[in-house]
């Protein structure tokens, strides 16, 4: 059985999360109307944090 280690873990940042220029991309929704336009607002900005894209 191995040891647990204190030392975090680190995962590399996502292609997706470059420009082909190399700076950061970021994302910003905006979001108008009734509580289920909310909720589909929530689609893409789960696609942007699982590719670690910061908000704008």
């Amino acid at each position: 059985m191995s040891t647990p280690s204190s030392a975090p873990t680190l995962i590399a940042p996502s292609l997706a999360a470059r420009t082909a220029d190399g700076r950061a991309r970021t994302y910003e929704v905006r979001t108008f109307g009734c509580q289920m336009n909310v909720h589909d607002s929530e689609a893409p900005v789960g696609f942007a944090r699982e590719r670690r894209i910061p908000p704008g």
